[in-house]
C-alpha cells in the first residue's frame, strides 16, 4: 500500500480512502455553514426552509448531506435543486452538494420518493365497476405510501371510488380482504382529478413483491383513469 504524492495529483494505491463525519450544522435560510466543519458527511438538523449557502471555499468542492427532518430545499437561480423544483427531505435523507462556483451550489438529492401507477379503462367506453386485473402491480422494493392522486386521463368531469388490494405474492392474487384503504377510498366526485395525504386507516407499509390491483367501487362518465400512489421507498 501506498501514497504517492507528485505535482498535480495524489494517488492511492491500495490504500481505503475513509472520510470522517463532520459536526452537526443546523438548517438555517443562507447560513448553514457545510464547509467549516472538519468532515465530508453533515447531519443537518431541524426544520427551517433553506434557499442558500455561504460561500464555499473554492469551486468543485462538495459535501454529503444526511437531513435528520423535513426541510423545505428551495430551488433558485445560486441553489439548484436537481430538476429544478423545490424538494423537501424526509429524515435520513441524503443530498449531494456540489459548488459550481464559491457562490452557486447544485443541490443532488438521492431520491427515495416515487409513484406505482395503475392506468385504466380504454377512452371510448365508460369504465366498468369490477377489479381492474391487467392492472395488477408488483412492488420492486419496500417503502411507504404517503399519498394519492387521480386524473382523468381523458379530461372527462366524473365520479369513481376506488378500492386497492395488497398481498404478498405468495398470496397471489389480492382479493378484497386484502384491502389497505379502509374508509379513506381514493375518490373524485364531480371533477377531473383529486389528490390526498390523508391515508386514515390505510395499510401504508410496501414489502418487496408485494402486488397490488385495483377495485372500482363506483364510477360515472369517466372512460380512462390514471391512479398514482406517492410512495417513499427504503
Amino acid at each position: 500500500m501506498a501514497i504517492r504524492i507528485s505535482k498535480n495529483r495524489i494517488a492511492l494505491q491500495g490504500v481505503p480512502l475513509n472520510e470522517a463525519q463532520g459536526a452537526a450544522v443546523a438548517s438555517a435560510g443562507t447560513t448553514s455553514d457545510i464547509w467549516v466543519v472538519s468532515g465530508n458527511t453533515i447531519h443537518i438538523t431541524g426544520t427551517t426552509t433553506m434557499t442558500g449557502l455561504p460561500a464555499a471555499p473554492q469551486a468543485g468542492v462538495w459535501r454529503r448531506l444526511m437531513f435528520d427532518g423535513a426541510v423545505l430545499l428551495t430551488n433558485g437561480a445560486n441553489f439548484n435543486v436537481q430538476g429544478g423544483a423545490n424538494y423537501t427531505t424526509s429524515a435520513n435523507d441524503i443530498v449531494d452538494v456540489y459548488a459550481d462556483t464559491t457562490t452557486k451550489f447544485y443541490l443532488y438529492p438521492r431520491v427515495k420518493k416515487g409513484q406505482i401507477g395503475f392506468i385504466f379503462g380504454d377512452g371510448t367506453n365508460v369504465i366498468t365497476t369490477g377489479e381492474k386485473k391487467a392492472v395488477r402491480v408488483q412492488a420492486p422494493r419496500g417503502g411507504t405510501i404517503t399519498g394519492w392522486t387521480i386524473l382523468s386521463l381523458d379530461d372527462t368531469s366524473g365520479s369513481i371510488a376506488l378500492d386497492i388490494w395488497k398481498d404478498v405474492y405468495a398470496n397471489y392474487p389480492p382479493t378484497v380482504a386484502d384491502t389497505i384503504t379502509a374508509a379513506a377510498k381514493p375518490s373524485i366526485t364531480s371533477a377531473v382529478g383529486n389528490t390526498s395525504t390523508t391515508l386514515t386507516g390505510w395499510t401504508t407499509a410496501i414489502a418487496v413483491g408485494d402486488v397490488f390491483t385495483v377495485n372500482v367501487d363506483s364510477v360515472t362518465s369517466f372512460k380512462s383513469i390514471g391512479l398514482y400512489l406517492h410512495v417513499t421507498w427504503t
